[in-house]
């Protein structure tokens, strides 16, 4: 591997891992060598590594196994077309993108969820927020899980469009809050505003569950601008 170039950090990542299990120097099965390890390779940041992983496993080349680590999956030429399709999705102009698609959406998801959630979908909401302490607890990542908690809310909306939605963004919302979280600040306020859009959903406040939820995107975008995560 080689030192990064600073442009664009993470395509870098994903380009340089991608080229060298094309070349065969990671085979399928194989662990790929850990964060601490190739932020020392790369000379990057911890959280530019979790996002090019979290990029890598949403174009299917890599399994993120927590407790075990990183290993690659069989490599397809479409995994090479995934690539060049994926990069654009990392630029800063598609961070902007991605946040007012999901302002202009999600509110709506989250008041329809408040109205017709079960209480099995309630039961699976709270079991992601435990689930996040624990790590949070423990020092493990809670990016996948914070996304996961998003797209649970769109499957309590019971519309199949707005999960279809929710369903292709969920890997780049985890990419994309891999890059932030080193900011222990920002997780335990990520929490705490997920348990109080739970608590507006469980409560079915459909317009107390729709202002929180355009009011979280808001913020948490916010946030991962000033701490130059784009």
């Amino acid at each position: 591997m080689e030192p990064i170039n600073r442009t664009n950090i993470t395509t870098s990542i994903v380009n340089q891992v991608v080229d060298l299990i094309a070349s065969g120097e990671y085979r399928p099965g194989q662990r790929l060598p850990s964060e601490r390890e190739l932020m020392e390779i790369l000379g990057v940041g911890r959280s530019s590594i979790r996002e090019a992983f979290q990029a890598m496993a949403i174009m299917g080349l890599i399994d993120i196994r927590p407790g075990q680590g990183t290993f690659v999956r069989d490599i397809t030429t479409d995994v090479i077309i995934r690539r060049n399709i994926f990069a654009p999705l990392l630029t800063p102009e598609a961070t902007g993108e991605l946040v007012e698609a999901r302002v202009a959406i999600e509110p709506t998801i989250a008041a329809l969820a408040a109205r017709r959630h079960t209480e099995k979908e309630l039961k699976a909401i709270d079991d992601v927020l435990a689930q996040c302490d624990e790590a949070l607890a423990s020092g493990e990542p809670v990016y996948s899980l914070s996304a996961s908690f998003h797209l649970l809310i769109a499957r309590a909306s019971h519309n199949t469009v707005f999960i279809r939605f929710m369903e292709t963004l969920v890997n780049l919302m985890a990419a994309r809050g891999a890059r932030i979280e080193e900011h222990a600040d920002f997780v335990r306020w990520e929490l705490e505003s997920h348990r109080t859009l739970r608590d507006a959903v469980a409560k079915r406040g459909a317009d107390a569950a729709r202002r929180l939820m355009e009011e979280h995107i808001v913020e948490s975008s916010r946030f991962y601008f000033e701490t130059g995560g784009a």
